[in-house]
């Protein structure tokens, strides 16, 4: 039977979830797929953008657990890559 992962918002839940069999967590719709940004980031872009946009940029970001500007970087490498 597949079951789905809570968030654990405490060490004590965490703990209790590692106390058990964890096979029935194992499944695709418990992992999604990440992105590892391993070059440096030593050039820094300004952008002007209205304050609706950013509210939206960072409300998606935080749905997704990352920081906005990450967001950002993610669009603009994404678009790059459409247009090859």
């Amino acid at each position: 039977m597949k079951k789905k992962l809570k968030k654990l918002k405490t060490n004590k839940s965490v703990e209790t979830l590692l106390n058990q069999d964890l096979s029935p967590y194992i499944h695709s719709e418990n992992f999604k797929p990440m992105r590892f940004e391993l070059k440096p980031k030593n050039q820094t872009v300004t952008i002007r953008m209205s304050e609706d946009l950013l509210k939206a940029l960072k409300r998606k970001s935080k749905k997704h657990g990352i920081h906005y500007q990450k967001l950002i970087r993610q669009a603009l490498e994404e678009a790059l890559l459409e247009r090859r």
